[in-house]
């Protein structure tokens, strides 16, 4: 990590966890990054600085999860499996998402690849008490 990003510093080793500042743009606008593995899970990437602009249509800024970690990829193209490399993957896939967040701040518009994110379906319980009496009585 230290090779390729200089700037990310070892904070801690349960989790493991570096946290450092990036620059993603010509701006010279800095993002400090936490990144953290657990256990056998997939990287989990924060910003802590500056502070992330909530999206209107969700309520949390655009392309993050419910805890605010980023959304680098879908499952579709990539999956962790621990063997990969956090520097040549998460780290350089937080730069991008850090440069689409700054045009989608300047613009509203989410220049980084996307994949539509459908609701589950919601399982009918309207007659989960009719099936559970006719097993009963069976």
């Amino acid at each position: 990590m230290q090779r390729r990003f200089p700037t990310l510093h070892l904070v801690g080793r349960s989790p493991l966890a570096w946290q450092g500042d990036i620059e993603p743009s010509e701006s010279g606008r800095a993002f400090t990054l936490h990144v953290e593995i657990r256990g056998g899970r997939a990287p989990r990437v924060l910003v802590l600085s500056p502070k992330l602009e909530n999206d209107p249509q969700t309520g949390r800024p655009p392309h993050t999860f419910g805890d605010r970690s980023l959304c680098l990829y879908h499952v579709s193209e990539f999956i962790w499996t621990g063997k990969e490399s956090v520097a040549s993957t998460i780290v350089p896939w937080a730069c991008e998402w850090c440069w689409y967040y700054e045009h989608w701040e300047e613009t509203g518009r989410w220049l980084g690849p996307e994949f539509e994110h459908t609701a589950p379906k919601r399982r009918d319980t309207r007659f989960d008490d009719d099936r559970a009496s006719r097993r009963s009585a069976a």
